[in-house]
């Protein structure tokens, strides 16, 4: 995480205004890079309904998991994306979602955690901004 704290007066109040901001941009970027995703495309959306997610699979479908994954081991990947969400409280619920199914994965998963990946670089370059007034408390900015 990255902190940065400066002080300038709001041109309404002229109080000084003390601004903290949270980034994971270089961590992020480790992440895309260590599982090989920094060229991944941009995307809008955390995720989409087409990833058909179950916890019941055929023998067939997780021969086909073991072929497909390569070197990405699955549950890395998903705890890499845990420290992320002290930042980016949004994203907490997909994290839990995708966690769930840590026993048994099958190439659904493998593809919603990688889409998750995508909307990580396209978020990466924003941070979470708090800001404080010398007489106001702690208020969330962005």
């Amino acid at each position: 995480m990255f902190f940065c704290k400066k002080a300038f007066s709001n041109k309404t109040s002229h109080q000084p205004t003390y601004l903290i901001f949270l980034s994971q941009f270089v961590y992020i970027y480790q992440i895309l890079t260590h599982f090989g995703m920094q060229d991944a495309t941009l995307i809008s959306t955390l995720l989409t309904v087409k990833y058909n997610l179950s916890v019941f699979q055929s023998e067939v479908e997780k021969h086909a998991y073991r072929e497909y994954v390569g070197n990405i081991h699955y549950l890395s990947l998903v705890r890499s994306f845990l420290f992320i969400t002290q930042t980016w409280p949004n994203i907490q619920f997909v994290i839990n979602l995708i966690a769930q199914f840590r026993g048994n994965i099958d190439i659904a998963h493998l593809k919603a955690t990688k889409y998750i990946l995508y909307y990580f670089k396209s978020i990466m370059n924003f941070s979470l901004v708090l800001e404080k007034q010398i007489k106001r408390s702690f208020d969330l900015v962005r």
